[in-house]
């Protein structure tokens, strides 16, 4: 319910699409850490210091035990600040290519160009290099363009010349 309301709110608004996922993934587990302790508050089956105790053991052991998890977690946050790309980019991570489906706190999922959806764990993309290839409009590209020993070099420029001053921008 509160993701619902949270995605209505900053659609409204035009919050970024990146924004609104991270966002309702962390409400989703703050509600459902803060109802399980107003549960077992509630029904006194233990005292809230033993509570506050066990909580503290259990977040150290699940520390410990999901490092990783952490660590995605933390880079999922880490992506979120630094924006190296957003929902719809055509991107490539760790040598794999695609468009950018969601950004979550744990994975980022493609879409490629076979129509597959990737899985890349947020650790393995804030380590990695990406390539945002939708962030700049324009790309260089090189052409190699051979030229028979007898052939005319100067009139081959001419021609290579002519065809591409009809592109503003080269």
């Amino acid at each position: 319910v509160a993701g619902a309301s949270l995605r209505t709110y900053y659609a409204d608004r035009n919050i970024d699409v990146t924004t609104v996922s991270f966002l309702v993934g962390l409400v989703r587990y703050s509600v459902l850490l803060v109802a399980t302790m107003i549960v077992f508050r509630s029904l006194g089956v233990v005292p809230p210091q033993s509570v506050t105790a066990l909580i503290t053991s259990v977040s150290l052991a699940v520390g410990l035990a999901f490092q990783s998890v952490l660590g995605n977690v933390a880079a999922g946050l880490m992506l979120l600040v630094f924006r190296p790309y957003s929902v719809g980019d055509k991107v490539n991570i760790g040598h794999r290519v695609g468009f950018v489906y969601d950004i979550s706190l744990l994975t980022t999922r493609l879409d490629a160009e076979d129509n597959t959806r990737i899985q890349v764990p947020n650790s393995e993309v804030f380590k990695g290099v990406v390539e945002n290839y939708t962030l700049n409009p324009l790309r260089r590209v090189e052409v190699p363009i051979l030229v028979a020993h007898s052939g005319n070099v100067a009139r081959t420029r001419e021609v290579l010349e002519g065809v591409v001053a009809e592109f503003a921008y080269l």
